[in-house]
């Protein structure tokens, strides 16, 4: 396959990008190129871009996006990816975000035959309850000066990244701002995010929590555990007939405690559901310091 020549186009005054370059990554609402920073000495950056079919088909979140940049400017944190700022044209809409350099976490799963060790699992689970963690800690607020949490509503492999060997949880373009007061409360339903990921609650268009999050990241743990998704059918009724019925095909191979971190990440009824906070300090993530026996040894004069 013979390669294109590059074709660089600049965005704004600060950022560029190779149009002709293969894509970081893509999803229903656009690509992601890698760019570089004309301000900060060609620092490499990600922009997603998002055409003008789906601004005109999705018109109405695009501008409460649009509304909330200066919220979602303020996501920082060790294990969230880093938003620089949005830029738009006559035809496009351009997210500039900090660029990782390990991937995603689709692609390492492709690359490791669908599916990761118990380990390396927990491991990936741990960091990404502890962005939640992070963005919970985050001093945001809405225009009344009362704290907001972010909900995501779309975890997938595809926006967990790697960074120098950790994760970074990406892509918040379906986030959710709710009032601290209420983030424990049911919300207003709006169908967005993977369909594979979502939780009972969204599917069903009934009102959800922020435990939508935690349901998702219990498929993808499943799915690095399995190496294929829990309640697989080919619709959404089939896939919540399975849901309902709570029963879940565990690899006979794993750890008790990291079978029922599964299950409670998975409970069908949010209000049976783990958090955030207790998955944190559940005993499959908590590793049992050994008994060391000290020996004394002394020499002999």
């Amino acid at each position: 396959m013979v390669e294109s020549e590059p074709c660089y186009k600049q965005i704004g005054k600060n950022y560029y990008y190779d149009v002709n370059a293969r894509p970081l990554g893509a999803g229903n609402f656009g690509k992601v190129y890698k760019g570089h920073s004309l301000k900060d000495n060609e620092e490499k950056v990600a922009i997603k871009v998002i055409s003008q079919a789906i601004l005109v088909q999705y018109k109405d979140y695009i501008e409460i996006f649009l509304r909330e940049i200066e919220v979602l400017r303020k996501i920082k944190g060790k294990r969230l990816l880093e938003f620089k700022e949005v830029l738009r044209s006559p035809n496009n809409i351009y997210i500039v975000v900090a660029f990782c350099n390990g991937g995603s976490l689709e692609a390492k799963l492709d690359q490791n035959g669908g599916k990761l060790s118990e380990a390396e699992s927990l491991k990936i689970l741990k960091q990404v309850a502890e962005a939640f963690n992070e963005l919970e800690s985050l001093e945001l607020k809405n225009s009344k000066g009362e704290k907001l949490v972010v909900m995501h509503r779309d975890i997938k492999p595809a926006n967990i990244l790697f960074h120098n060997g950790e994760i970074c949880l990406a892509d918040f373009g379906f986030a959710k701002l709710v009032d601290e007061a209420t983030k424990d409360f049911k919300s207003n339903n709006t169908i967005l995010g993977t369909p594979i990921y979502m939780p009972p609650q969204i599917l069903k268009e009934e009102k959800y929590s922020s435990k939508c999050d935690v349901w998702s990241m219990g498929v993808v743990f499943y799915e690095m555990l399995h190496g294929n998704i829990p309640f697989s059918a080919p619709s959404d009724y089939g896939r919540l007939a399975l849901m309902k019925k709570s029963s879940l095909d565990l690899a006979e191979g794993l750890r008790k405690e990291t079978k029922d971190l599964i299950t409670k990440m998975l409970k069908y009824e949010e209000e049976e559901r783990i958090s955030w906070k207790e998955i944190l300090t559940h005993p499959a993530l908590i590793r049992k310091k050994s008994t060391i026996r000290i020996i004394e040894v002394v020499e002999s004069s």
